[in-house]
């Protein structure tokens, strides 16, 4: 719980902040128009004063808290659901282009992100996410780099990982292909040489199911190897706290990785296989963040 706490403790105020910024604009508007329109309909939330000379707006006040009689006993509610609602709605690309109109329908239906989600459908949003991008990205020499989703799911996933020390202290972390790009290019390159670019084999190298985050300096000593052959790097970390903290994995999930070559089908099966495994693992982190046992 103190995981989704903090998670809660970014998103929250940025929704008071939406919501402000919403009620502004309604204040601009209903400024513009006759003072009948003021009077007889603005929200309950906004108070316009204005000069009894000369009509004009002196000062707008906005009060969030009238909202809605039952805020304050909904807020714990609002609390624990606002995040996952907050997630499937970036999945499901809810807020790409203008968000005026979606953001003014919210703040009419103040149950959208309070409603209670239950595990199979975040589930179902978050598989439906992880299989498009499976498909979508075809991936050899160019890799996309993390986007919104991914960077957002991370610090889920890592908000129950990391500790204190973790957040506030000066260790900084960078989000690592686990098999690295360089390998798979390695790879691929064999596999592809000579042919033409519709014969080519690629894959979702980018795939969230091939992320985490590693500490910064680990990061940078690994180059093309994974974290089981760079010797340097394992003489200076606990390979089982890597494993239990950063990558939730065993060696045996990568050994794949240590063959000198593949055919096409084989290279395929391999990498599709290691990233659905993980993904399993990664929502089993999801789940046990965003749905507290002991809430």
């Amino acid at each position: 719980m103190k995981a989704l706490n903090l998670i809660v403790g970014i998103i929250f105020p940025s929704f008071k902040n939406i919501a402000r910024i919403s009620a502004l604009r309604q204040v601009n508007y209903f400024v513009q128009n006759d003072a009948n329109l003021v009077r007889d309909n603005v929200p309950p939330y906004l108070t316009i004063v204005k000069d009894d000379h000369t009509d004009a707006v002196i000062n707008r006040r906005i009060d969030l808290s009238g909202v809605s009689p039952e805020w304050k006993k909904n807020k714990k509610h609002f609390k624990q659901n606002c995040v996952i609602i907050y997630i499937m709605d970036c999945l499901n690309k809810k807020w790409r282009g203008s968000g005026d109109r979606k953001l003014n329908s919210i703040l009419v239906n103040n149950s959208y992100y309070s409603r209670t989600v239950p595990w199979d459908e975040l589930e179902r949003t978050l598989d439906m996410w992880f299989d498009t991008v499976l498909e979508e990205r075809n991936e050899e020499q160019r890799v996309a780099n993390p986007d919104e989703c991914d960077r957002i799911l991370l610090n889920v996933i890592y908000a129950q990982t990391f500790n204190a020390i973790d957040h506030l202290g000066e260790k900084n972390f960078d989000i690592e292909h686990l098999a690295t790009k360089g390998a798979l290019r390695d790879y691929l390159n064999k596999i592809n040489s000579g042919k033409p670019d519709s014969e080519r084999l690629k894959l979702p190298i980018s795939s969230f199911g091939n992320l985490c985050y590693l500490p910064e300096v680990s990061n940078r000593s690994k180059g093309k190897k994974t974290i089981y052959q760079d010797v340097a790097y394992l003489n200076t970390q606990s390979i089982q706290d890597i494993e239990e903290k950063y990558t939730f994995t065993v060696h045996a999930d990568m050994e794949w990785l240590e063959e000198d070559s593949y055919d096409r089908d084989t290279l395929k099966e391999k990498y599709i296989g290691f990233i659905r495994k993980r993904w399993g693992k990664q929502k089993e982190k999801i789940k046990s963040c965003l749905y507290p046992a002991n809430p």
